[in-house]
């Protein structure tokens, strides 16, 4: 039997009918053997074309294992990569996806990089200003955070700065008012 099918070998030569045994043999045990390859590697979700003949195509089974293999991976890499951004809170991140085995995956990570220092800022920078309205020194300072490297400790010296000398400037005006 070839594929399911019986071959008819009346009327073949002794030799011939060993020649289709062998082939149909050879045939079973290559099939085998690419199942078995194609198990231990752990491709059981890749479907190709069984070999149904002594000289198979093996081009184009490879072309189209590959076609499978390379959207599986593509599949896994993006439900990867959102998987990642879910689980870190980078819900913000925005064109960041996997959409070919050929993705700049470097580019991909400093984008979301990016994004990431730059949501950073926004949230150092909405607490700082926070901050700075529950001390009442929002009228006084302006000062503001624009990177994830601005030396924090500079930061704190121009606040400090500014609120001494609005207070110095306050507490003059009270004591000018005083004085009249």
């Amino acid at each position: 039997p070839v594929d399911g099918a019986i071959v008819s070998l009346h009327g073949v030569s002794s030799a011939e009918r060993t020649y289709v045994v062998r082939v149909c043999s050879w045939i079973a045990a290559a099939n085998a053997a690419f199942d078995d390859w194609q198990s231990s590697e752990g491709l059981g979700f890749i479907t190709v074309a069984p070999i149904d003949a002594r000289n198979p195509d093996v081009a184009a089974m490879n072309a189209d294992a590959k076609t499978q293999a390379e959207a599986d991976w593509v599949t896994r890499a993006s439900a990867g990569f959102t998987t990642h951004l879910s689980t870190n809170a980078y819900t913000y991140a925005t064109g960041i996806d996997v959409t070919g085995v050929n993705d700049d995956i470097a580019a991909l990570n400093a984008n979301l990089e990016t994004q990431v220092k730059a949501e950073w800022v926004r949230n150092a920078q909405r607490d700082f200003h926070a901050w700075l309205v529950t001390k009442a020194y929002n009228d006084d300072v302006a000062a503001v955070i624009t990177s994830t490297s601005q030396s924090i400790a500079q930061l704190n010296k121009a606040v400090e700065a500014k609120v001494a000398s609005a207070h110095i400037g306050d507490a003059d005006g009270e004591f000018q008012r005083w004085l009249t």
